[in-house]
């Protein structure tokens, strides 16, 4: 997967540059699958044990916190989820589809909110990011959850948030958040794109910032395994941000992968994740083993 080849993005033109960044118009069923997150989420908490918890003080420092339903008598993994959504949209309504594959199988799950964008900036969203892991492993052992089993996951700006936690470019003042695995889906890491397309307008990256927060200019401080993935039918745009960043950390990475995953695009990819037995749940329980 690291021998890739991509046509530089600065030689699109601004209609192909923002259609390479609009998953939406490409994706086979971009609103039946936000549906299908939200229904999924509604009847996981309906039907399990999930605890909303604040993280901090902001509106939308919350957390949805999806407990096995039987309580084990050591301390279980835990599996954090952050949600995409350009850094603009969303929320853990549409975080919490994948929880009972989790907690079935023994693992506490936890669904990150998080202040969107123009209310905040990308440095003051990863910063609440860093904050809400802090209150994970701070509160860990009081969920009778493993410290040192927890592994992160993020869709596409939360694949960004999710590797932004071992990040060299972000991290370096308090160091890497001690996690044990990384899995970022469909992530957008390349920032400089981003700062040229229409997804700017909400953003407000300028070019030093999309420089400083780029992350691949970083590398990563902790030596974890790290699984990327990214759907075969996604735009080359998506698929390169994972590959490159995976040429790009897998030096410093003694485990690290970039997967890509066939038949898939950008949202029903996510399905996999919610599926026992599915690729991506597999390699998702493997990372906390």
């Amino acid at each position: 997967m690291s021998d890739f080849r991509f046509p530089d993005w600065r030689s699109l033109d601004q209609a192909r540059l923002d259609h390479e960044y609009s998953p939406s118009r490409i994706a086979k069923d971009f609103h039946g699958d936000l549906a299908r997150y939200a229904a999924q989420t509604a009847q996981a908490r309906q039907t399990g044990i999930c605890l909303e918890r604040a993280y901090g003080k902001a509106p939308r420092q919350l957390l949805d916190i999806y407990l096995p339903p039987t309580p084990s008598s050591s301390a279980a993994p835990i599996h954090v989820f952050i949600h995409g959504g350009f850094w603009q949209d969303l929320n853990k309504d549409y975080a919490g589809f994948a929880a009972p594959a989790f907690t079935r199988e023994g693992v506490i799950f936890i669904a990150v909110n998080y202040t969107l964008a123009p209310q905040a900036s990308l440095a003051a969203i990863t910063a609440e990011i860093r904050q809400a892991m802090d209150w994970i492993l701070a509160q860990a052992t009081t969920l009778n959850g493993d410290r040192q089993r927890i592994v992160v996951s993020g869709h596409s700006a939360g694949g960004y948030l999710a590797a932004s936690l071992i990040a060299g470019c972000l991290a370096e003042t308090r160091g890497p958040a001690p996690i044990a695995g990384l899995l970022p889906i469909s992530g957008v890491f390349d920032l400089p794109p981003i700062a040229a397309c229409y997804v700017n307008k909400a953003l407000g990256l300028d070019a030093a910032e999309a420089t400083r927060l780029n992350l691949m200019q970083a590398k990563p401080l902790l030596d974890i395994p790290v699984h990327f993935a990214v759907g075969q039918d996604e735009s080359a745009e998506f698929r390169r941000h994972s590959q490159a960043l995976h040429a790009a950390w897998a030096p410093q990475l003694r485990q690290s992968v970039c997967d890509l995953r066939p038949g898939l695009d950008h949202f029903d990819i996510l399905f996999e994740l919610s599926t026992p037995g599915a690729p991506l749940h597999r390699a998702a329980m493997a990372l906390i083993s």
